[in-house]
């Protein structure tokens, strides 16, 4: 689905899962830290946490795929394109990298997971398929052997792991 997006949209709600994603992440420090919380403040910020762990996760697995024509992998056209090295650089530089983009949502999602989120679950326990949807995502990312290459997203994928396991009780035989 997210295949079928234009490379300008899919850019657009790619930025607007990450800053949204950043901007929960800021003011959720203050809100966990106020203490006890009301039922619907309380639904209402995990459902958010779901819903943009979610797209981040899956806007992570879409540009893995090699197939997947998007805004970080560009194809270029005809023979102007190919014309000469440094013209085709210079119209592509405007697009961000997707390594620094993965990077982004990474790190706001080991940030959000370092937080004490299972207050926010009815039992205090992260539910089971929260978890697996981002380590599954995480678990793609070292089966690339393109993004195993890069050190910080690697770091930051074996911190998420070691969230997941240590606060979320997530085991590597459920993967």
């Amino acid at each position: 689905s997210l295949l079928r997006l234009g490379s300008i949209s899919e850019k657009l709600a790619w930025r607007a899962t990450i800053e949204y994603l950043e901007s929960l992440c800021s003011s959720l420090g203050a809100i966990l830290d106020q203490g006890e919380m009301t039922y619907q403040a309380k639904s209402k910020h995990c459902t958010a946490i779901k819903m943009l762990c979610y797209l981040a996760t899956q806007f992570i697995e879409t540009f893995l795929k090699p197939t997947g024509v998007t805004i970080f992998t560009q194809k270029s056209r005809g023979r102007k394109a190919t014309k000469s090295k440094g013209a085709a650089s210079a119209g592509t530089s405007s697009a961000p990298s997707w390594d620094g983009a993965r990077d982004r949502g990474l790190q706001c999602i080991e940030h959000l997971l370092e937080m004490d989120i299972k207050r926010l679950w009815d039992p205090p326990i992260i539910e089971e398929n929260f978890v697996m949807s981002i380590t599954s995502c995480c678990y793609k990312i070292l089966e690339n052997p393109a993004s195993v290459r890069q050190r910080e997203t690697k770091e930051t994928v074996f911190r998420i792991l070691g969230i997941a396991i240590n606060k979320c009780n997530h085991s590597m035989g459920a993967a």
